[in-house]
């Protein structure tokens, strides 16, 4: 079984529906059904949370932040990993730093939406977007 690490865009291209989001629920139903293993950072938690918030109760939105959590495993970070993150100035964006991170530490591959902040660690871990996820694997 392949693991991944799934951007937190690729999340909310399905709650938004935006341009291609089927692409990123087939993704996302892979991991649901066991297909691949599916990593998330803690962070994506608090992105999905305040996502959930505009439409849900927050009761409701709390239970499906559990029901997510059912089917990812959470990448873990360590002290060492957040001074990398700061220092590391290869990914620009501070959220998708700490995203590369978290893969980092749990799989070889990161399925995202946003390919081009990652162009500079593309050696250290293969970055897909949903479509070319689904196509070879």
């Amino acid at each position: 079984m392949v693991d991944i690490f799934v951007d937190a865009n690729i999340f909310l291209d399905v709650m938004r529906l935006r341009r291609g989001w089927q692409a990123s629920a087939r993704v996302l139903d892979r991991v649901h059904k066991a297909e691949v293993q599916g990593y998330i950072s803690s962070l994506i938690l608090t992105i999905l949370f305040y996502e959930l918030k505009k439409n849900l109760t927050r009761d409701r939105a709390m239970q499906e932040l559990g029901n997510a959590l059912k089917r990812f495993q959470l990448a873990d970070l360590a002290k060492d990993d957040l001074a990398n993150i700061l220092a590391d100035e290869r990914v620009s964006d501070f959220e998708d730093r700490v995203q590369f991170r978290s893969a980092k530490r749990v799989s070889n591959i990161i399925v995202t939406r946003n390919k081009y902040d990652y162009r500079r660690v593309s050696k250290e871990i293969e970055v897909f977007t949903p479509e070319e996820f689904l196509e070879r694997y």
